[in-house]
């Protein structure tokens, strides 16, 4: 398997495990917090959000990485090349 198609799957995966713990947090969790006590909430939010935050921090720098990764693969390797990429392509303008 060429390393082009590894780094596709890890960008990929961890984008989609990104957008659904948000998704979770926003459409899930937040609702239920708002009919909690305060004071279940407060517990809550002090040991389980860092938790939940630090995944995601890791789950978007992992797809930033291997979408960057990605790009250079697709390129050889040349940076040049792939900064063009990042700006002139369709996928460069969502950037």
């Amino acid at each position: 398997m060429h390393i082009s198609n590894v780094l596709r799957w890890i960008h990929i995966l961890a984008g989609a495990a990104w957008l659904g713990e948000v998704v979770v947090v926003n459409f899930v969790l937040v609702p239920v917090l708002a009919r909690v006590e305060a004071d279940k909430r407060g517990w809550f939010l002090g040991m389980i959000f860092p938790h939940i935050f630090h995944l995601a921090t890791a789950l978007s720098v992992t797809t930033i990485l291997a979408g960057a990764a990605l790009n250079l693969s697709l390129v050889n390797w040349r940076l040049d090349v792939a900064l063009i990429r990042l700006t002139s392509t369709q996928w460069g303008g969502v950037f």
